[in-house]
């Protein structure tokens, strides 16, 4: 069975690069397994597993402080700019729909990290198919 792992997941031999919500998916459930294993054996996780926790965890904290480096001030000017709502409603599509394409679209996060801002017109050329870069 082939399954599409998406830009998070890639296989190289027999390393595994995680990235973005892979890795955060693996470290919380990491995290859980080894909390569990705790609880039923009654005492703390070995230090290599605790390390590979502590490795994941550090790795998970790195890539959200370059989530938040992305934040940098919009390039696009305040009469251009549109939110995820905004950016639906020209592509008369969802806002979960522009979310999830939102790096297509040069999408800028907010300083906040929970929204999205974009510029309008790189969002009316992805409608009309053009090449926003251009």
């Amino acid at each position: 069975m082939t399954t599409d792992r998406g830009p998070d997941v890639q296989r190289f031999g027999s390393a595994v690069l995680l990235q973005g919500s892979a890795l955060r998916a693996v470290q919380f459930y990491y995290h859980i397994g080894v909390r569990k294993r705790e609880a039923e054996m009654r005492r703390a996780a070995t230090p290599y597993v605790r390390h590979i926790l502590d490795e994941i965890t550090a790795a998970t904290r790195m890539e959200q402080d370059e989530r938040q480096d992305d934040v940098a001030e919009s390039p696009c000017p305040a009469e251009y700019a549109v939110d995820s709502a905004g950016a639906a409603e020209i592509l008369g599509c969802t806002r979960r729909h522009v979310q999830r394409i939102a790096r297509s679209l040069d999408g800028q996060r907010s300083r906040t990290g929970t929204s999205w801002v974009f510029d309008r017109r790189i969002v009316a050329a992805y409608r009309s198919g053009e090449d926003a870069a251009a």
